[in-house]
């Protein structure tokens, strides 16, 4: 657009009048500025779309961990009430075959 040749230059060499060669120079412009206008609107959609479906995964994600976390709880809790059990029974047996002698 800004090249090698003025305005009269050019309009000489292509025999239109140096005020077209302006308004098609504009024109380009324009258009340039529209197609990276336009692309600009195209990625904020694709971002706003990948942005929309990472944020369900996310929540998904987060959901998924809350119940990992509640089953864990839940089997330490088993696991600790089990041991408690057996040490109990241990203790139990323990004093039926030895009886305190006072």
């Amino acid at each position: 657009m800004n090249g090698e040749l003025t305005l009269s230059e050019l309009a000489s060499k292509y025999g239109v009048h140096a005020n077209q060669i302006s308004k098609w120079k504009k024109q380009a412009k324009e258009q340039v500025a529209a197609g990276f206008a336009g692309k600009t609107q195209k990625i904020q959609q694709s971002d706003e779309a990948l942005i929309k479906e990472l944020h369900a995964k996310i929540g998904q994600l987060t959901v998924d961990i809350g119940r990992t976390m509640q089953d864990r709880h839940r089997r330490q809790l088993l696991d600790a009430k089990a041991v408690h059990e057996r040490r109990r029974g241990v203790v139990h047996r323990h004093e039926a075959h030895h009886p305190q002698r006072d």
